[in-house]
């Protein structure tokens, strides 16, 4: 389209979006969260922070989980969809 520039705004707002963590909860789940002793009512930052934090994934690890990209292709990961 003419006249549309893209932003880094789009890659950002995903990036804090709460659907994100749809894709951690298979690891999550089972994987015991070590207590953080600043535990926050409201995580501020983005979930890739908040799950680096919280959950002790590897930068590897978590960029493999949380790429937004490859979770638009079907069958990502062989993973059953939870229901």
């Amino acid at each position: 389209m003419d006249g549309i520039t893209a932003t880094e705004n789009g890659p950002a707002m995903v990036e804090r979006g709460l659907m994100l963590c749809t894709a951690l909860a298979p690891v999550i789940a089972t994987t015991p969260l070590p207590r953080s002793p600043r535990r926050r009512t409201t995580p501020a930052g983005t979930v890739r922070e908040v799950a680096r934090e919280r959950s002790g994934l590897d930068e590897a690890e978590l960029t493999r989980l949380l790429d937004a990209e490859a979770m638009t292709h079907p069958g990502r990961d062989s993973v059953p969809a939870g229901g």
